[in-house]
């Protein structure tokens, strides 16, 4: 690879760090409703909690604490 290509790459990478979102994402703009946000949340907290609360215990198991 000569010095140039090199040069040309690496300032095509600069540039791609630099890239940044489209000011307008394709959506209505309009926020999402609050009962909307809940369940999405609640879906995706309750699984988490119930894998944490079942690593604790096995955890605990493992370590002879119960």
């Amino acid at each position: 690879m000569t010095p140039q290509q090199e040069g040309e790459l690496d300032a095509a990478g600069t540039r791609a760090a630099f890239v940044t979102a489209p000011a307008d994402p394709g959506g209505d703009g309009a926020p999402s409703s609050a009962w909307v946000v809940t369940v999405a949340w609640l879906a995706v907290g309750i699984p988490i909690a119930i894998g944490v609360w079942v690593t604790l215990r096995e955890a605990a198991k493992l370590f002879g604490l119960t």
